[in-house]
């Protein structure tokens, strides 16, 4: 097998690691001059309280927000469209995926939508997204899928039964 003769990394990802790094969450959305966001994140880390302490912290610090807790495993279209819904109805600007790699991509799609008049389906692949999306803030809970510093997302067509990923330095 021949040796790839060269490779470019682009890697645009601010990442804040550590003990209280939630409680920076307020300064990153002012820093940006953002007024509403949208929380997306799962309904295990809502049971958990998890959820509930960045939400907090976002209501200390007077940070105005939306909720979409109802992210799924392998995260299905659906779960986009509903996400996205949310975040058009309560006039978001930015985006904060709260989770693992479901909720993160689920934030990145929606991301997807809101930078393409609601349409998102048409931008699966790589590198087919004109428009950046809005600013988004991922607070990983798990790893493994290093969703936060990847510009990929993938979910599950539940119809056609695969997984579909969107790729884009966008």
């Amino acid at each position: 097998m021949p040796y790839q003769q060269t490779f470019e990394y682009f890697s645009p990802t601010r990442l804040i690691v550590g003990q209280g790094s939630t409680a920076k969450i307020p300064d990153l959305i002012r820093e940006q001059g953002l007024r509403r966001g949208l929380v997306v994140t799962d309904p295990g880390l809502v049971a958990a309280g998890i959820a509930g302490k960045v939400l907090d912290v976002l209501r200390g610090a007077d940070v105005s927000f939306a909720v979409y807790d109802r992210v799924e495993a392998n995260p299905p279209f659906a779960n986009v469209e509903a996400a996205y819904e949310v975040y058009a109805q309560e006039r978001c600007d930015y985006l904060i995926g709260l989770g693992g790699g479901s909720s993160m991509d689920v934030a990145k799609c929606a991301g997807v939508a809101s930078a393409h008049g609601g349409v998102w389906k048409d931008f699966i692949g790589i590198g087919k997204c004109r428009n950046r999306i809005p600013f988004l803030l991922c607070v990983p809970t798990t790893y493994g899928t290093g969703s936060e510093v990847t510009p990929f997302a993938v979910l599950t067509d539940v119809e056609q039964k695969f997984k579909a990923s969107i790729g884009s330095p966008l």
